[in-house]
């Protein structure tokens, strides 16, 4: 597989397994579907996202498969460059991922037009072991398991 094929495949499937994640832990708690993606699209479009119907949920799935192919991108490069990640692939691919998290809490969402401010530390509950598992995971060790093959043959 060539490196911009890894590096796609290796974000959407990180994206596809990240998304049924929220999708199920949150569609438990009463929270809608299209109110996940109008979420994220809130991030552009600020509250006029939950207005956008199918539309703004579908701006919001781009943009998420979109943030996850850019995670893989950026971990290939990394690795690509620093030997140790290579060496031992699945804890680099883990602590990748819970770096994604902090990267997404703590400076995009601020930076965002979601209104959303997460506080520090954050509240230790159901939403927050879900989210580092989600991004430990099945974001980062999943980045990292699909770039293996490609990062070996580097």
């Amino acid at each position: 597989m060539s490196r911009i094929n890894t590096v796609v495949s290796a974000g959407l499937l990180a994206g596809l397994f990240d998304i049924v994640d929220a999708f199920v832990f949150f569609g438990a708690r009463g929270t809608p579907i299209m109110n996940i993606g109008q979420s994220i699209a809130s991030g552009v479009l600020g509250k006029a996202a939950y207005d956008g119907g199918w539309t703004s949920f579908s701006i919001g799935m781009g943009l998420h498969f979109g943030i996850t192919v850019f995670m893989a991108l950026v971990f290939y490069l990394l690795a690509m460059i620093i030997p140790v990640i290579r060496q031992m692939i699945v804890v680099s691919g883990m602590v990748y991922g819970l770096g994604c998290w902090a990267v997404m809490n703590y400076v995009v969402l601020p930076a965002s037009k979601s209104g959303m401010h997460p506080v520090f530390p954050p509240a230790m509950g159901p939403q927050f072991y879900n989210a580092i598992f989600a991004h430990v995971i099945l974001v980062g060790l999943t980045i990292a398991l699909v770039s293996r093959s490609a990062l070996k043959a580097k």
